[in-house]
């Protein structure tokens, strides 16, 4: 997440390298495909926030272009807009090289077939105990009625 001070600045003596060591702080350098992603997904949104304030502070803003500190917020928020374009695809490189589309998607379909595994063998836990206590009672009746059939057969025989 982008610090308010860094968007609300409108101050140009500010170093770059004070965006550059911040964002590689926020987004250290991993080879973790699941870490990479989110990694990722968070550059973008925060690439998304800097583009609306550049909008709500053009439409806030009742001043000419010329007024010195609207240039120099916007010059805060481009440079560190750029940076974060730039870790963007640094990143987005590093996972194609990684082939970590397929690494995530993998690990999903894991965790997705050891899910649906561990539910079906708490669902039989639960069922089976109940299905063979009607089977049993099932086979009684069976049992209970093939017998009269045959002592009934065997009377009327003699």
């Amino acid at each position: 997440m982008i610090p308010t001070y860094f968007l609300e600045l409108a101050d140009t003596n500010i170093k770059k390298d004070v965006y550059k060591s911040y964002f590689d702080t926020q987004y250290p350098d991993t080879s973790d495909c699941i870490v990479l992603d989110k990694q990722i997904g968070d550059i973008e949104k925060d690439i998304d926030e800097i583009r609306k304030r550049e909008l709500a502070k053009k439409i806030e803003c009742n001043c000419f272009p010329s007024s010195h500190d609207w240039i120099k917020g916007i010059q805060v928020r481009t440079s560190s807009k750029k940076y974060l374009q730039a870790l963007l695809i640094k990143k987005q490189n590093l996972s194609s090289v990684s082939d970590c589309r397929n690494k995530t998607e993998t690990i999903r379909q894991e965790e997705t077939a050891q899910l649906v595994t561990q539910t079906s063998a708490e669902a039989e836990q639960r069922i089976l105990p109940k299905t063979n206590q009607k089977l049993y009672v099932t086979i009684g009746i069976g049992a209970a009625v093939i017998v009269t059939s045959l002592v009934l057969y065997l009377k009327n025989k003699k």
